[in-house]
């Protein structure tokens, strides 16, 4: 075998992808990928499309020489490995480089995983957080244990993937659980640390999912202690506000429609006086909001455009004891934004439907065929009761720390809208004690109102944004957007 792997480690360094002129892959950590532009991010990823296409007929052999190489455990390969995992543009080879590193067990390859854990890309992150674990998992906690203190999208990222390590990738049919890495599970017990952190994690907004799953495979006893001793510790939940500002409604009416709601948002928990106050503000915005929605609805109409469903649902009656019911399910009161849009616009869907071919050319723009993450929000007399009898089945057999909020979900992702394979819906979790929720699951994971401002700011085709440089995208805005009144 040695004698095979050295041949193939002598072919990859005479390959293409050592020519001087191949594609090399631009770094970028975590932290600067946030800062970027769409522009600035698709600049960077051509160096990968550029690879790709001088590649495609090369690359599977590629891809299976780096894995002999790894499971072969040929530690000469480490170095030029090394190089690869950070310069190769080529993304399906640098996966098997990253997993052949990994399998060498080897420090050298270990360092060269560890080295790329803030990289941009989530596999650099992954494969970094499982060497270190391999290398030592009784002192990973304090390897990692600083980041879960923080709160920028670095030590976020890092943390999350760390804690999903702990969960299941998948359930056998038998309902047996399996890991990623096998050992997982004894290394959660290995060391208490990481009990008693996803315990103290379990509300927390952005970790509190893989802390929840995390503690639900481990041993019963240890973690029901770990969640008592963790709750204890937890300061009494501030109660809410309910004395009224007073002139938010006024205000908001002479214009200032981002300050009202910011002032809004600022409390974390809203009820009496001040919910009023807030649920007044909220039926303003949306009858802007519902006279938007008529006035595009009826000019896409006129242009021909086929949505999946009715461009428009207005509200029902009925709605008023279906919201009760959600209400009743969740134990709180929906949210002001999401209660005012139900009640006051109802529903919309922009979404272009697929089965009726290519489309309509609106203002010079193929609209059908782009990527515009149409506006899209069920109506409440979509939302079945069904919906929540898992979560409510859940309150019978788990520890009230281990129940995630409900996610209350609204519309498909982008890529769903374009009948293609995607990603979670985007979703308002419940119950929501403030103002105005987090539209999560969408890029910017806006508060409601703001993803609402967002997607009519582009006329109703929020991603439109990412095609400032095309004319016509430029010009349908103008005209379908035009005498749009701001909320």
């Amino acid at each position: 075998m040695s004698q095979e792997a050295e041949d193939i480690l002598r072919e990859l360094r005479s390959s293409l992808l050592f020519a001087p002129d191949f594609p090399k892959r631009v770094s970028c950590s975590i932290a600067e990928w946030e800062l970027l532009t769409e522009g600035e991010r698709r600049a960077l990823d051509q160096a990968s499309l550029e690879a790709a296409q001088r590649a495609r007929t090369e690359y599977r052999r590629w891809e299976e020489d780096v894995r002999t190489l790894g499971k072969a455990r040929y530690t000469p390969a480490i170095p030029l490995l090394a190089q690869l995992w950070r310069d190769c543009a080529l993304k399906p080879v640098r996966a098997s480089v990253g997993h052949a590193l990994l399998a060498m067990d080897d420090q050298a390859s270990y360092d060269a995983l560890e080295s790329l854990i803030e990289d941009r890309e989530p596999i650099s992150v992954h494969l970094g957080i499982r060497a270190v674990f391999r290398r030592n998992p009784l002192a990973a906690f304090d390897r990692f244990a600083p980041l879960f203190g923080e709160q920028d999208i670095t030590a976020v990222t890092i943390g999350h993937e760390t804690l999903s390590l702990f969960v299941p990738s998948m359930v056998l049919a038998d309902g047996t659980p399996c890991w990623i890495e096998s050992e997982a599970p004894s290394w959660f017990k290995q060391d208490l640390r990481w009990l008693a952190l996803c315990a103290g994690l379990c509300r927390d907004e952005r970790l509190g999912d893989p802390a929840r799953m995390a503690l639900r495979h481990a041993d019963p006893g240890s973690a029901l202690r770990a969640l008592e001793a963790a709750r204890a510790k937890r300061p009494p939940p501030t109660p809410p506000t309910t004395c009224a500002i007073g002139d938010l409604v006024a205000r908001y009416r002479a214009g200032d429609h981002l300050g009202t709601w910011r002032e809004a948002r600022a409390f974390s928990a809203i009820a009496g006086d001040l919910r009023a106050e807030i649920a007044a503000l909220a039926g303003e915005t949306m009858l802007r909001t519902a006279r938007n929605v008529t006035l595009i609805s009826e000019r896409l109409q006129r242009a021909g455009w086929q949505s999946l469903g009715p461009m428009r649902t207005l509200p029902e009656p009925a709605d008023e004891a279906r919201i009760a019911a959600i209400e009743q399910m969740t134990g709180a009161r929906l949210p002001p934004s999401l209660d005012a849009f139900w009640r006051v616009v109802g529903g919309v869907n922009w979404v272009w439907d697929c089965d009726q071919g290519a489309g309509p050319v609106v203002a010079d723009l193929p609209l059908a065929g782009i990527d515009t993450d149409a506006l899209s929000i069920e109506p409440c007399c979509t939302i079945e009761s069904l919906c929540f009898e898992v979560w409510e089945e859940q309150k019978d057999v788990l520890h009230p720390d281990l129940i995630g909020p409900f996610r209350l979900e609204l519309a498909p992702d982008r890529l769903h809208k374009m009948q293609v394979s995607g990603g979670p819906p985007y979703a308002i979790e419940l119950p929501f004690p403030g103002a105005d929720p987090l539209f999560r699951q969408e890029d910017h994971a806006l508060p409601f109102v703001d993803y609402l401002r967002d997607c009519f700011a582009w006329a109703g085709f929020p991603h439109l944004k990412h095609h400032t440089d095309h004319a016509a995208a430029r010009r349908f805005v103008d005209i379908l957007g035009r005498g749009l009144e701001p909320f």
